[in-house]
């Protein structure tokens, strides 16, 4: 299973993409990097940063930027 995360930048930002499990834990950084403007699409693999394979479970994700802070939630079904 895998799941695509898309989100847009007005402006070119420093901006980093984290995965979280229910209990609030990171569980996998997808990006910390400077993105320009636009349209980005990240892709998770339900694996953590060790690459073991995560449970079935609700995950959340992070994306925060200078100017921006987004939550949502995911549900990962095997």
């Amino acid at each position: 299973p895998m799941t695509t995360i898309e989100f847009e930048l007005p402006q070119a930002a420093q901006a980093r993409l984290d995965v979280f499990d229910v209990r609030g834990r990171r569980v996998r950084r997808l990006v910390d990097a400077r993105l320009s403007s636009g349209t980005h699409t990240f892709t998770w693999d339900g694996k953590d940063g060790e690459h073991n394979v995560l449970p079935s479970g609700v995950y959340f994700y992070r994306l925060h930027t200078e100017a921006l802070m987004l939550v949502r939630k995911m549900v990962m079904a095997r």
